[in-house]
């Protein structure tokens, strides 16, 4: 199945009245200006259009905080390895592979805790 089409206008043709749309992109990136002149050119009705949007999708507010989580963790572990009196001052592979486990297990608890957040917000 060929799904190019030679302009937006052709791509718009076989939409029809009271058509349910689903429009991608979010701010001024990604919006398709083009099929959306189209649309509006060739006169259609009744549409409905749904755009999902980043704060919609609840993947950008838990990306940011899980890295952030991720980085605190490590860091702190780290820091803890190389500051702490009594333990060799010097971060060897046991170290760093607990720093990553305590940053990965930081970020699941940080993801977790915002999911259980969003769905009690709904």
């Amino acid at each position: 199945m060929d799904k190019l089409r030679a302009s937006a206008a052709a791509a718009v043709a076989d939409i029809p009245d009271g058509a349910s749309l689903a429009v991608g992109g979010f701010g001024l990136s990604g919006v398709p200006e083009a099929a959306i002149r189209a649309l509006h050119e060739q006169g259609a009705t009744g549409l409905e259009v749904q755009q999902q949007r980043r704060e919609q999708s609840g993947a950008a507010p838990k990306r940011p905080a899980g890295v952030a989580a991720f980085v605190a963790g490590l860091v702190l572990t780290l820091a803890f390895f190389a500051f702490f009196p009594g333990l060799p001052h010097v971060i060897d592979w046991g170290a760093i592979i607990v720093a990553v486990l305590v940053g990965a297990l930081t970020r699941w608890i940080c993801r977790s805790w915002m999911g259980k957040r969003s769905k009690e917000s709904q």
